[in-house]
């Protein structure tokens, strides 16, 4: 699969402007659970490994040591709240929970 261009928006409360940030997802394996993919975005790479467990959808940013449960990748306000509690700031799970919610469209949820 070739490389996917996304967008990544924050709106913070009592500020006008909304902070858009463009990124690239590439090395993308979505044929088979668990699906993986590197994000590049802000000068930062992410590696996401993603996909189901018994307890629901969870994801692993090793290169970040991130481990979190997610709701599913196309839930971006829950993820970005999963994210933030296991310490990622708010800019970087924007910007995660955005490249999830555009793979969700390649996937069978």
């Amino acid at each position: 699969m070739q490389g996917i261009r996304f967008k990544a928006a924050l709106n913070r409360e009592g500020k006008r402007k909304q902070q858009v940030w463009e990124g690239d997802i590439s090395r993308i394996q979505l044929r088979q659970q668990p699906y993986e993919a590197t994000m590049c975005i802000r000068g930062g790479s992410y590696h996401l490994i993603f996909g189901q467990q018994i307890n629901g959808w969870f994801l692993c940013v090793p290169n970040w040591e991130i481990g979190v449960e997610l709701s599913t990748p196309a839930d971006r306000f829950w993820n970005i709240e999963s994210l933030c509690r296991a310490g990622v700031s708010e800019v970087d799970a924007v910007c995660i929970a955005d490249a999830l919610k555009t793979l969700s469209s390649y996937i069978e949820l």
